[in-house]
């Protein structure tokens, strides 16, 4: 992984974690954060259940509750520009000050059937590690999946 990282020259890491895995993926983090300075956003069920505490116990930038599809979106752009990140929705963050600041949760996406399949000629899959299959895990409904 850390070969990934210096190869790629990341711009942001993210990562999903689940509560019955958060203690691997917390160490996980720390040793991220150890070889890079890349700012590290988490998501996914663990996140949504425990929101802005994740921020009070690892070592994230920003950690990103609920659905994402919008936000996340929205977040790339001020990250990459502005830096305006109290208008993301679903984000939490720290404030200039080190504050945690857990904003307003972003309407959910009415008809989940307008978001498009992702396009995968659009994705270098030498670059993750499931090249060797050429798949991307995604999951396209709402709720848990198992």
């Amino acid at each position: 992984m850390f070969k990934k990282i210096e190869t790629l020259k990341p711009d942001l890491i993210g990562m999903t974690t689940f509560s019955y895995c958060y203690d691997y993926a917390e160490d996980l983090i720390n040793k991220i954060k150890e070889y890079t300075s890349v700012p590290l956003i988490i998501g996914g069920p663990h996140v949504s259940a425990v929101k802005k505490d994740i921020l009070l116990t690892n070592n994230v930038d920003f950690a990103m509750k609920g659905e994402s599809e919008i936000s996340f979106l929205k977040f790339v752009k001020e990250l990459s520009g502005g830096k305006n990140y109290s208008k993301v929705g679903n984000l939490i963050w720290r404030d200039s000050s080190g504050n945690i600041v857990e904003n307003e949760m972003e309407p959910l996406i009415k008809d989940i059937d307008t978001i498009p399949f992702p396009s995968y000629e659009s994705f270098c899959f030498e670059r993750y590690n499931y090249f060797t299959t050429k798949t991307l895990p995604i999951i396209t409904s709402r709720g848990c999946p198992y």
